[in-house]
C-alpha cells in the first residue's frame, strides 16, 4: 500500500492591506531592577511622512504608563524607540511559585505630529509582557526572581501527527493536563512545526515555562554556508516573533542533532555553524 503525504494549504489564509503607514517590525521587552520595571520598545515601519508613536501600558485595564515619540520617515521608512517606567511592578512567576500578571502594551502610530485624543491610529500593535529576572548559575539550573525553580515538564509534539494542524481545543486540554500533573514547563519539540501565537499567549497567562527548540532534528545537515544562511533566516524569524513572551525560558538548537551527527562522523558535526552562524544571528537581532 503506497504512503501519501498531505500537501496543500492547511492553515488560515489572510489578505493583508495597509495605507501609507504600517508597523513592520517591533521589539518589546522588559527590564526589572531595584523594584523598578521598564518596558522598552523599538518599532520600525513604513511611512511617507513624520509620525507620532504613542506607547501605552495597561494592567488589568488600568493605564499605568504612557509616552509619545516623534520619528521622521527616511526613504519611506521610520524607526522609533523609547521606554516606560513602572514602579513596583508585579512579578511574573511560573505556575506553583506565584501569580503570572501581564502588562498589555499598545503601540499606536499616527501620521500627525499632534493628534487629537479621539483620532484612530494608522496602525496599532498590542502585546502582553511580564516582569521577571532569570539566572542560570550552572547549566539547566534556573533562578527566577531570586528563587530556585525546579522544572517539571514534558515534550510538546504536534497535536495532529498526520497533518500537524494546530487544534485549539486540544491545546486547551494539554494545558489543563499540564497543570493537573503539577508541571511547570513544556518543551517545544524540534521535529515538530512552529506553533501559533495563541499557544504562547496561553502559556504566558497560565505561567507555563517554554523550552523552545529550533526546528531541526537528528543532525547530519549540510555544513556549508548556503545551508547556514537558511538556518539563520529561520531562527531570526522565530526569535523576532516570540521573543516578547515571558514564558520563554530558553532556546535549544534542536532535537538530538548532535547524536544524529555522531553516526556519520567522529568529529563534532556542524562546529563551524556554531562558531560562525550564531554570532551572525546575534548581530542581526541587535
Amino acid at each position: 500500500v503506497p504512503g501519501f503525504t498531505p500537501v496543500g494549504i492547511y492553515d488560515d489564509v489572510f489578505l493583508e492591506t495597509w495605507d501609507d503607514t504600517e508597523i513592520t517590525e517591533d521589539n518589546i521587552r522588559t527590564v526589572y531592577e531595584d523594584n523598578t520595571g521598564r518596558i522598552l520598545f523599538d518599532v520600525k515601519g513604513r511611512s511617507g511622512k513624520e509620525i507620532m508613536l504613542r506607547a501605552s501600558v495597561f494592567k488589568e485595564e488600568v493605564l499605568v504608563g504612557e509616552t509619545s515619540v516623534k520619528a521622521e520617515a527616511k526613504n519611506g521608512y521610520f524607526q522609533a524607540e523609547g521606554s516606560i517606567e513602572i514602579e513596583n511592578p508585579a512579578l511574573w512567576w511560573p505556575v506553583g511559585y506565584g501569580d503570572h500578571p501581564l502588562y498589555r502594551t499598545e503601540i499606536c502610530v499616527f501620521q500627525k505630529a499632534e493628534y487629537p485624543a479621539d483620532e484612530e491610529p494608522e496602525d496599532k500593535l498590542v502585546k502582553e509582557v511580564g516582569f521577571q529576572t532569570v539566572e542560570m548559575p550552572v547549566p539547566l539550573a534556573f533562578v527566577i526572581n531570586g528563587k530556585k525553580v525546579r522544572l517539571f515538564g514534558g515534550s510538546m509534539d504536534p497535536m495532529q501527527g498526520y497533518t500537524h494542524c494546530y487544534q485549539r481545543e486540544r491545546a486547551r486540554r494539554v494545558f489543563e493536563m499540564v497543570e493537573h500533573a503539577n508541571m511547570n514547563m513544556l518543551r517545544i519539540w524540534g521535529e515538530g512545526i512552529p506553533l501559533p501565537d495563541e499557544f504562547y499567549e496561553e502559556a504566558d497567562r497560565r505561567g507555563i515555562l517554554i523550552w523552545q527548540e529550533f526546528f531541526m532534528g537528528h543532525g547530519a545537515y549540510p555544513d556549508d554556508e548556503a545551508y547556514e544562511e537558511k538556518c539563520v533566516e529561520e531562527a531570526e524569524v522565530l526569535i523576532r516573533r516570540l521573543r516578547h513572551h515571558t514564558c520563554l525560558l530558553m532556546w535549544c538548537g534542536g532535537n538530538e542533532t548532535i547524536m544524529g551527527a555522531e553516526y556519520i562522523d567522529e568529529k563534532p558535526y556542524g562546529e563551524r555553524i556554531v562558531k560562525e552562524a550564531f554570532p551572525k544571528l546575534v548581530k542581526r537581532l541587535d
